[in-house]
């Protein structure tokens, strides 16, 4: 074998080292992109049931504070009722005071 034989064999595995270690430079790169893609779908997918779990926690929220607002509607129609029975009550009580005095008083000038 010539030094010209050995230099091109030097060449040549020099040439195939730089291809393989390019080859593997573009393997690993395109199974970093590959990672980075699939890590963001992960984080996009649990993005997205953050958003579905915020909106269901906002929903209930809704449906809780709707309900009490209806539940203080109902007691205040309630005590205003109550409040206006009362004011009937106390009025009857009265006109039941004020005939018993105007039959006492007719009693009393009968006698």
């Amino acid at each position: 074998m010539t030094e010209r034989d050995v230099e091109e064999a030097r060449t040549a595995a020099e040439e195939r080292t730089g291809a393989a270690a390019a080859a593997a430079q573009k393997r690993s790169a395109a199974a970093k992109q590959q990672a980075d893609e699939h890590a963001a779908q992960r984080l996009t997918s649990a993005e997205a049931a953050q958003r579905d779990e915020q909106a269901k926690i906002t929903a209930a929220e809704h449906k809780a504070t709707a309900a009490a607002e209806s539940t203080l509607d109902e007691a205040q129609a309630k005590h205003s009722d109550a409040a206006s029975k009362r004011a009937q009550a106390d009025q009857v009580e009265e006109l039941a005071d004020l005939e018993k005095q105007k039959r006492q008083s007719e009693r009393a000038n009968d006698a």
